[in-house]
């Protein structure tokens, strides 16, 4: 096999044939954006609510406003997004939950939620979710948390982040 040079990699030609050096097809990942609660939030006992995400690490097209992100013109395509929390004072045992929803409604039931449940008494409990989508024009994304404590408790500001970006095809 020849060597190839910086910023090359190595590529199968078919069985049979020695593999060669290529430089990869280029491309970026926009839009793509990061966030993270302004302060710490109020989260309901038994409800699915709403994170509001307001403090913007980056976005790369003005595409997240308003606690969500919605996929402009031409931007349409595959994304893949993350999210995360962490909820305060969960006893022993008790659940917490995270979704992403798709144009006011959960995306996936099942496939786009984590889940997780505290193991000791009054515990910050971290619950994370990733999902890949095929997105359309003017869908917008949203991130809703869910726990059974029995009391309201609190989203750390400081635990919880919402990112996303277009996947090169």
């Amino acid at each position: 096999v020849a060597t190839g040079t910086d910023g090359q990699v190595l590529t199968s030609t078919g069985a049979g044939s020695p593999p060669v050096f290529e430089t990869p097809a280029s491309g970026t990942n926009t839009p793509n954006f990061s966030v993270t609660l302004a302060s710490n939030q109020t989260i309901p006992t038994g409800t699915w609510t709403k994170l509001s995400f307001a403090t913007e690490f980056f976005d790369s097209d003005n595409a997240f406003a308003s606690n969500k992100f919605t996929v402009a013109s031409g931007k349409s395509g595959k994304y893949f997004f993350g999210y995360t929390t962490r909820i305060t004072n969960l006893d022993d045992g008790e659940n917490v939950s995270i979704k992403l929803y798709k144009n006011g409604s959960a995306a996936d039931v099942e496939r786009s939620m984590g889940s997780n449940f505290s193991s000791a008494t009054n515990a910050g409990t971290n619950v994370s979710g990733f999902y890949m989508i095929n997105t359309s024009v003017n869908d917008y994304y949203e991130v809703y948390v869910y726990h059974g404590e029995g009391a309201d408790q609190t989203a750390e500001a400081a635990a919880s982040v919402f990112f996303g970006y277009k996947i090169i095809e």
